[in-house]
């Protein structure tokens, strides 16, 4: 029981250490990735304030890619309704060329059966004639 109350008490620290840790970070390296070496520094600095498990959570919380690149729900979600949109058209623009084809080849299939009849008919009035 002590030991998962220090783990809770682990994790409401290491809580209250991103939000100190990031409200210290200075805008400019909130919007540009943090350096190797400011990562290094920063685990250094945590794992002699807080243990090192509180310090590798700390770390897993801040990105290591700059803040602007990542990726939000409302993003995602116009980038889907763009996509699915683009998609839509596609379908539409298959779905019309396909009906103009099949048209085509249902003329087309039309007057060759026409015209197979039109020769058959002449077969059969040739053989007629000759016998």
């Amino acid at each position: 029981m002590a030991a998962k109350l220090k783990s809770i008490e682990n994790h409401f620290d290491a809580v209250t250490m991103v939000s100190t840790v990031s409200c210290a970070i200075p805008p400019s390296t909130q919007e540009s990735a943090m350096s190797e070496q400011d990562r290094s520094r920063l685990y250094a600095w945590l794992c002699e304030h807080a243990d090192e498990q509180v310090a590798e959570y700390v770390m897993s919380c801040l990105p290591a890619a700059p803040v602007s690149d990542l990726v939000t729900k409302d993003y995602l979600s116009a980038e889907f309704s763009k996509f699915a949109l683009a998609l839509s058209e596609q379908r539409e623009a298959d779905r019309e060329t396909y009906q103009a084809q099949s048209s085509r080849q249902f003329r087309w299939l039309i007057g060759t059966i026409i015209a197979l009849n039109g020769v058959l008919v002449g077969a059969i009035y040739g053989a007629v004639a000759i016998v």
